[in-house]
């Protein structure tokens, strides 16, 4: 009974997922970002929320543009086909500084940002395929952005999750999500939820971000929102 059900579960498995290219697999399993690993990406972005640091001031809001620099290598396998490797991205612009429904609270006039991070990246056999894989993620990362309110400074560590579709050898769609799970300057506890949508037609790339900030600080809670665009060239 037991062998017959295995059969029938391997047979569910070949009609759900087709025949597997194993050529065409381990092409494609080296690539992080279409058909590429490196690229060249410039970003703008726009954030609103509430500062516990100025209670009465209203929601704020900000806009901050950048160019990142995003790469890794993708090829090193375990004996059971897991595929693994490495994924940075590095990414430098600059912040305008927050403005405020009270403008008298309204701080500075912007300041630089930088941001290096990388990540292990991973994915089992059984979720690589030709046409489609998901993608795990576990990082770390250091921000600097001189015109925020909270803290100057952060160091994270970040989780995440993506799923690649490949519709053709030059052309994909991407989807991407990563949880912050806190910061290690004691100025804020910081959580962060964010996603990321990314379309690739050859070797133009462009997509859009979304994040949920969710704050703490000795004068309370505090809870903003981020949105961006991006565009960029793979090579």
């Amino acid at each position: 009974m037991s062998a017959r059900l295995a059969l029938f579960l391997t047979l569910v498995a070949t009609a759900a997922f087709g025949d597997d290219d194993e050529g065409t697999l381990r092409e494609r399993s080296h690539k992080l970002y279409g058909n590429t690993s490196f690229r060249l990406v410039g970003l703008g972005q726009f954030q609103s929320g509430t500062n516990p640091g100025h209670p009465g001031a209203g929601t704020y809001s900000r806009f901050s543009f950048g160019l990142a620099f995003e790469g890794g290598y993708l090829g090193l396998y375990t004996q059971f086909g897991t595929l693994q490797g490495i994924e940075f991205r590095v990414t430098a612009g600059f912040s305008l500084a927050e403005r405020y429904a009270d403008p008298p609270e309204t701080p500075g006039s912007g300041g630089l940002l930088l941001r290096p991070e990388a990540a292990w990246v991973f994915c089992p056999r059984f979720l690589r395929w030709n046409d489609w894989r998901v993608l795990a993620l576990a990082g770390l990362g250091l921000e600097l952005d001189g015109a925020r309110w909270s803290d100057t400074w952060r160091a994270f560590a970040t989780l995440g999750v993506r799923l690649q579709v490949f519709l053709s050898d030059d052309d994909s769609v991407s989807l991407g999500w990563r949880w912050m799970p806190g910061t290690a300057n004691g100025a804020l506890l910081l959580r962060t939820h964010g996603a990321e949508l990314v379309v690739a037609l050859g070797s133009l790339h462009l997509g859009a971000r979304a994040q949920l900030d969710l704050a703490g600080t000795a004068a309370g809670p505090g809870l903003a929102w981020q949105a961006g665009l991006l565009g960029g060239y793979a090579f």
